[in-house]
């Protein structure tokens, strides 16, 4: 919460760049618009970071990121992996006026959310392609707990919370790469993703 508090205190001023301290930012990586920067303004999409509801356009090397992937000594990173970003944030105004928050990375890591084996699972979120449904199983978890659904883009498609096993109907849904976070007590306890392929 503070490091979005630094972020967001540097809103106030809308024609200014503001900088602030090197800071830790935890959460998953995602595919997200260009901002409309430069003259004239490019089309297409970037690599960001989604970290306590707030997306950040990652810089690396004086750069954005135009591609789904990066690899950073050596290890690759790509929309849908849980990571941890050490690096400073700066507000930027686009072409349209509208504010928007670069994160400049120093120092990356993934976050570790391997699957335990079955005999430590608390849930288990599957996909059935035949039936089109995905099933939250969720025997070993006490209270509510909330599921997201992003697509490839990054973008809110679902949310539920609920107190028990659910299943969800994903006919209607359009083919692509979609990601989930299993979430209880501000935690996620189960991130992952799947591919709608008809």
């Amino acid at each position: 919460m503070k490091k979005l508090l630094l972020c967001l205190v540097g809103m106030m001023s809308l024609f200014s760049l503001k900088s602030f301290a090197q800071e830790a930012y935890k959460g998953q990586l995602i595919s997200m618009p260009n901002p409309p920067d430069g003259n004239p303004p490019l089309p297409g999409m970037i690599l960001g970071l989604e970290s306590e509801g707030v997306r950040y356009v990652l810089v690396r090397n004086g750069h954005w990121i135009w591609d789904a992937s990066v690899e950073i000594d050596g290890e690759t990173y790509e929309a849908g992996d849980q990571v941890e970003i050490v690096g400073r944030c700066a507000q930027k105004q686009d072409n349209n006026g509208e504010i928007y928050m670069e994160l400049t990375i120093e120092r990356i890591k993934k976050q570790n959310l391997s699957v335990p084996d079955a005999k430590q699972l608390k849930s288990r979120v599957l996909y059935n392609p035949k039936a089109q449904v995905l099933t939250v199983k969720t025997a070993a978890l006490q209270g509510k707990w909330t599921l997201r659904v992003l697509d490839a883009q990054g973008r809110l498609v679902y949310t539920q919370t609920e107190s028990e096993e659910h299943e969800i109907a994903v006919k209607s849904w359009s083919k692509g790469v979609y990601i989930y976070n299993l979430i209880q007590n501000g935690t996620v306890s189960e991130s992952g993703k799947w591919v709608k392929s008809f």
